[in-house]
């Protein structure tokens, strides 16, 4: 099997930009929406982000609010819920929340799941709370009666995410940006938790995922609109790993994940 650029087709449809066809490709880590005014987002339609997942091969993305990071979530869910609503068959909606408004968090919920929502976002990085604050047990607990996805953009550490997929095997745990298995060697990681690709895209940083973590925890993320598609995508074509590795990263490893916690992909 080759590696790199030299012959593998998977690389070759990298270096060259082709249209992934006939692969398996699901983005685990994309938004919708506005970030209050952080910065303008164009090409942010429904119309044009479906574009542009057809542009590249992307069967369908796990995609949540810019609007709620830091303001009004119950607003984005409501924006994300209507854009998704016209094509449902490509995106699976996380509910955004946020623990500062922790009398707001299970209602929310629960209008979100009867929206017919999978999961649950969180970004406490941006909202001036620690990752393993107590008041999200509600939203985890909420999130593992119904197998949902719980998608954070950061843990904190290995130990407090493992421990809380251990304590919740019902629910799919994500790691937003890859963080926990990059800080090193990973073992003994419980089988519902997976390592989103989407980092700085340091030459070598692929195959550190995968010389750090199990390699069917290991998913395609591309933060779209926020990040170029494109950006994400190569970094796994060009990677110097296997193209059978290659496919189980971006999509084969999330799709068997979903299968197990009910999800249809």
């Amino acid at each position: 099997m080759a590696y790199g650029c030299e012959s593998s087709p998977l690389s070759q449809a990298g270096r060259l930009g082709r249209r992934l066809q006939g692969e398996t490709v699901l983005d685990a880590h994309a938004h919708m929406g506005s970030h209050f005014n952080y910065y303008p987002l164009p090409d942010a339609s429904l119309e044009q982000l479906v574009g542009e997942m057809d542009r590249h091969g992307v069967r369908r993305q796990i995609t949540f609010s810019l609007a709620g990071v830091n303001n009004d979530f119950v607003y984005g869910n409501s924006l994300v819920h209507e854009m998704t609503s016209r094509r449902p068959e490509r995106f699976w909606p996380l509910a955004l929340i946020s623990p500062r408004y922790p009398e707001l968090i299970l209602p929310e919920l629960r209008r979100c799941a009867e929206l017919g929502f999978r999961g649950v976002k969180l970004i406490t990085a941006y909202q001036g709370l620690p990752e393993d604050t107590p008041l999200l047990n509600p939203a985890y607990e909420f999130a593992a009666e119904r197998g949902w996805i719980v998608l954070s953009h950061s843990w904190g550490t290995p130990g407090f995410l493992y421990g809380l997929a251990r304590r919740h095997p019902q629910a799919l745990f994500i790691d937003g940006h890859g963080s926990c298995a990059l800080r090193g060697l990973q073992r003994d990681v419980p089988e519902n938790v997976l390592f989103c690709t989407l980092t700085e895209f340091a030459y070598g940083v692929i195959e550190r995922f995968v010389n750090n973590a199990p390699l069917n925890q290991i998913v395609f993320g591309s933060d779209m609109p926020d990040l170029p598609l494109a950006w994400g995508l190569g970094a796994v074509l060009m990677a110097k790993i296997s193209d059978d590795a290659k496919r189980r990263i971006l999509g084969v490893n999330l799709l068997e994940a979903l299968y197990r916690h009910g999800i249809q992909a």
